[in-house]
């Protein structure tokens, strides 16, 4: 379909046959700019789409909120931001994607210049201690390293402070 922009699918039961049939179809499709799979449980999944996710160039925004993935799902969401030069907005909010995943993503941000917004709120939920602490630096890290691309793109996200308000 070269007319479909914007396709959510939250919460749909997507299994293993949807995975790979979105695969498919994410290959094919460069027009899709939007794609929400938030609420699936995506993360057993993921590796049929990750290929796709990193060869499409027209997506710029994923929602994989609620989508069940761990450490796994993070290292190869980092490999997709690796990859994939398009995309500008990732929702990976309430996610156990635990120190590894995190890292993962913080080490692919270093070299990722088109990313702008990367949600985790409630990924390092229940974390206590040192992993909270390293959680919370990585976090803080990727948010910077958006920030930074936000600033070089000249993005309207650059003028927001820390809190989220708007600097002056």
């Amino acid at each position: 379909n070269v007319g479909l922009r914007c396709l959510v699918l939250w919460n749909n039961a997507i299994g293993a046959g949807g995975a790979a049939g979105l695969a498919h179809g994410l290959a094919a499709n460069s027009t899709l700019q939007i794609l929400d799979l938030g609420g699936n449980a995506v993360g057993a999944n993921l590796l049929a789409l990750k290929d796709a996710l990193i060869g499409n160039g027209g997506l710029h925004t994923l929602g994989l909120a609620n989508a069940q993935l761990g450490e796994e799902g993070g290292v190869a969401m980092a490999e997709v931001l690796e990859g994939n030069r398009s995309l500008q907005r990732l929702d990976l909010r309430r996610n156990a994607l635990g120190i590894a995943g995190l890292m993962a993503i913080h080490l692919a941000m270093k070299s990722n210049r088109a990313m702008l917004e990367v949600a985790l709120d409630g990924v390092g939920e229940g974390t206590l201690g040192d992993d909270a602490e390293l959680q919370a630096s990585f976090q803080a890290e990727i948010k910077a390293a958006c920030a930074r691309n936000a600033a070089a793109a000249g993005s309207p996200a650059a003028l927001l402070d820390e809190s989220g308000s708007v600097s002056t």
